[in-house]
């Protein structure tokens, strides 16, 4: 059986990142001025990943026997399936091209993807199944011969360490990479653990994952078969918070070390999950960027959000500056636009990153995605226009600030942060760091 694993881009822009949160995606998108647009185009020059997802469904496929092609356009031969990735924000795009397919080989068309499980009925009239949950148990039954049909529940893989290790070898490898984070390539993404048990009511990994953790030496195993295989020479952890086993990520460290791994990684975590001893060690094994979401500067706004637990910012500072002394980066994440936000709270918002003057920022909105709670208590005010769920645009009406009050504070955000004096000698001395 041949089976295509489709990737539509968007028609719009290349700074699309769909496996960005969640999986329901991103478009990365600062502004109109110049140097929003210089912003852009710097991004678009740095990160690129593939999907997770897409590595795990290849590897169990071919398990199987069956030749498994990825494709971002019509296939030039016919194919029994096509598995389409779904995303909030290129949907009409997906749904065309399913049609297409179906249209020119009449192929059986899947839709995965946490957008398409929670919002079926935009995907059906051009969908043969759907499918509803994490989409390995989906590719199990296609890889034994099932037909499927209809709105199919994919649960999720309770021992992840029993799956294949991902699959990479149809892309060109080189071209991954996460720059400025990491400043070596290729990059592969690595997920150690699935979803979060933390309750932040906006948080778009709880739509689609429970909460697993793979063994430290499942994953340390992973990371030797990524270098023979591909040569990889960095890795990013797709964990929403890498660190919140503190007992686990001490012991994939300390077996990275002991088998000499030598590979530069970053990862994702909780800004409360971190101190100095684990961050020696993390160091010692490669570790050399990390990803915090810091949210806003006021605890009020957080609190209102259901943001469990807040950092105190003593706690924040202490460990960003501690990483700039070990030569780690850090990207600290922002949302402007929760709803508690005024114009004063999300310009102290600005200024108080301007002051951790992070390697990295991104200054997001509140976007409420189908499947969590903040889209349920939101329902009335958010947009039914899913996409303009870029991250980057207002989705709701505020109750304080209009969308175009957003736009304008968000583009100011990131301007007034990256064109800094303070925060170009930064970037120049971190940029050295190996």
């Amino acid at each position: 059986m041949k089976i295509a694993i489709v990737e539509i881009p968007h028609p719009q822009s290349e700074l699309f990142y769909r496996d960005w949160a969640g999986g329901f995606g991103t478009r990365f998108m600062v502004g109109r001025s110049l140097k929003a647009r210089l912003i852009e185009q710097a991004k678009k020059r740095g990160v690129s990943l593939p999907q997770v997802s897409i590595g795990y469904m290849v590897a169990i496929l071919e398990r199987y026997s069956h030749r498994v092609i990825i494709t971002d356009t019509l296939p030039n031969e016919k194919v029994d399936y096509a598995l389409v990735a779904s995303s909030i924000i290129n949907y009409r795009e997906e749904v065309k091209f399913a049609r297409l397919i179906k249209k020119r080989w009449g192929a059986a068309v899947g839709f995965f993807g946490p957008f398409a499980g929670n919002v079926p009925e935009i995907f059906e009239p051009a969908a043969d199944f759907i499918v509803r949950g994490e989409p390995e148990a989906v590719a199990y039954r296609l890889a034994h011969g099932e037909t499927l049909r209809g709105m199919v529940e994919s649960p999720p893989v309770k021992y992840l360490d029993a799956l294949p290790f991902p699959e990479w070898g149809l892309y060109d490898i080189r071209r991954f990479s996460y720059f400025p984070n990491l400043t070596v390539r290729p990059v592969i993404p690595v997920q150690s653990a699935r979803g979060c048990p933390y309750g932040c009511a906006y948080c778009a990994y709880r739509a689609n994952f429970s909460f697993r953790m793979r063994s430290p030496e499942g994953v340390v195993d992973e990371l030797q078969f990524l270098k023979k295989a591909y040569g990889i020479r960095g890795v990013i952890f797709r964990d929403p918070i890498f660190t919140i086993d503190r007992s686990r990520s001490e012991a994939i460290a300390r077996l990275m070390i002991k088998r000499n791994i030598n590979l530069r990684w970053g990862c994702e975590t909780h800004i409360k999950d971190l101190d100095i001893d684990l961050l020696d060690l993390l160091y010692e094994a490669g570790l050399r960027s990390i990803n915090v979401g810091i949210e806003s500067a006021s605890e009020e706004v957080m609190k209102a959000a259901h943001r469990l637990p807040f950092d105190s910012k003593a706690h924040q500072e202490m460990i960003i500056r501690y990483c700039d002394e070990k030569k780690i980066r850090v990207t600290a994440f922002y949302i402007l636009g929760l709803l508690s936000d005024t114009l004063q709270t999300i310009r102290d918002t600005i200024r108080y990153a301007q002051h951790l003057n992070t390697h990295t920022v991104s200054f997001n909105m509140l976007a409420p995605y189908p499947g969590t709670e903040c889209y349920d208590e939101l329902k009335e005010i958010v947009t039914e226009e899913f996409d303009h769920f870029t991250s980057f645009d207002p989705v709701i009406d505020h109750p304080r600030l209009s969308k175009g009050d957003l736009l304008r504070l968000k583009e100011e955000a990131f301007t007034s942060y990256y064109f800094r004096w303070a925060y170009v000698k930064a970037f120049m001395k971190r940029i050295l760091w190996r």
